[in-house]
């Protein structure tokens, strides 16, 4: 039987669903070093499933072998000129992924850097080819990766300007789609773990709550981070005595509204 791309694409398939990020890269590796009879050049799909094994595996490297991998998609599929081989949303959005499960101090401005990377790519000088755009989870991938930074306080301060930076440029960007549900709740996220001032702290979930409430992005989750982290006057100024108004939570999953 003639080996072929699909059947080592199933091979990494199957080590990516058990999160065995080692095994998956090491069939990638074995194709892209392969040179025999037949043609095993590993494509696009066979670059996201290893990349998102490593987003599965949890290891404290992930990010960084992750972030190795679209390098070498972007090497080989747009400057050596391999069409079959061509990062595109999902490519980023695993990697900016895997970067919010890391304990580096530096997570946030590395995902930052890949956001902007993202965003600057295009369509990567190709008329013909569908430009990558970020979107709502896009975002929320990147504001996870903010709120979950540790480190000193400065640390935190750098995350959580990047944080606030990157989420006004994407809700003023119009080419891009306004937050989701879950973006809005990665903002809130970020500004209850990161502002170390209880005032400003404050004054920031107010404004994106405000903001999430006329996008009728009022998740439970949302509800919570806001009233559990805010003073009981600015709570109860906001947040009704009775149900949330329907409007509030316009475009949020039913399963998920207050």
């Amino acid at each position: 039987v003639e080996p072929d791309i699909e059947s080592y694409n199933a091979v990494i398939s199957a080590y990516s669903k058990k999160g065995d990020a080692a095994r998956a890269e090491a069939v990638l590796q074995q194709m892209e070093n392969y040179d025999g009879e037949y043609s095993l050049t590993p494509n696009t799909k066979t670059y996201n499933t290893v990349i998102q094994s490593l987003v599965k595996s949890g290891e404290p490297d992930a990010a960084e072998r992750a972030e190795g991998w679209l390098d070498q998609m972007i090497q080989r599929g747009l400057h050596d000129g391999n069409t079959s081989i061509r990062p595109d949303k999902i490519s980023y959005d695993f990697v900016i992924a895997a970067w919010g499960q890391s304990y580096a101090r530096d997570k946030a401005l590395r995902a930052h850097r890949l956001l902007q990377k993202m965003m600057d790519s295009s369509n990567h000088g190709k008329d013909n080819e569908k430009p990558i755009k970020p979107d709502g989870y896009t975002l929320t991938h990147f504001l996870r990766s903010c709120g979950s930074t540790v480190g000193s306080p400065d640390d935190k301060k750098v995350a959580l300007e990047l944080a606030i930076k990157t989420f006004e440029e994407m809700t003023t960007n119009p080419s891009i789609e306004n937050p989701n549900q879950f973006a809005y709740s990665g903002m809130l996220s970020a500004c209850a773990r990161l502002s170390v001032d209880a005032k400003e702290r404050s004054d920031l979930l107010e404004r994106f709550f405000n903001e999430c409430i006329k996008d009728g992005q009022v998740s439970k989750i949302a509800v919570d981070i806001f009233r559990d982290n805010v003073p009981n006057a600015v709570s109860s100024k906001i947040l009704p005595h009775g149900k949330i108004p329907r409007i509030w939570s316009v475009h949020v999953r039913a399963r998920d509204r207050p």
